[in-house]
């Protein structure tokens, strides 16, 4: 079953010390149970993921500064002012 990434998901990083919350900015108008659909835009660090706060990939640990690449998933055919929604 497809499950649609919704403001305030709990997300995880391999090398932070704890998780964080996903804001949604990039549409304001469509929600599932009040909870606005996230899209293919909303992937902006600090902005959209915050910090997952220490960073275990060197020694000292520095703070988290999320970097992310792009989502692995979107659909391929739901979009939201021609966004792809998040999957």
């Amino acid at each position: 079953m497809v499950k649609i990434v919704t403001d305030g998901a709990i997300m995880c990083c391999t090398l932070g010390t704890w998780q964080a919350k996903l804001t949604v900015l990039s549409q304001s108008f469509r929600s599932i149970s009040g909870a606005l659909v996230a899209t293919e835009e909303d992937e902006i660090g600090l902005i959209n993921i915050p910090s997952f706060g220490v960073c275990k990939c060197s020694s000292p640990n520095p703070p988290c500064i999320p970097q992310p690449q792009g989502w692995q998933q979107t659909t391929q055919k739901d979009s939201i002012n021609e966004l792809l929604i998040k999957l």
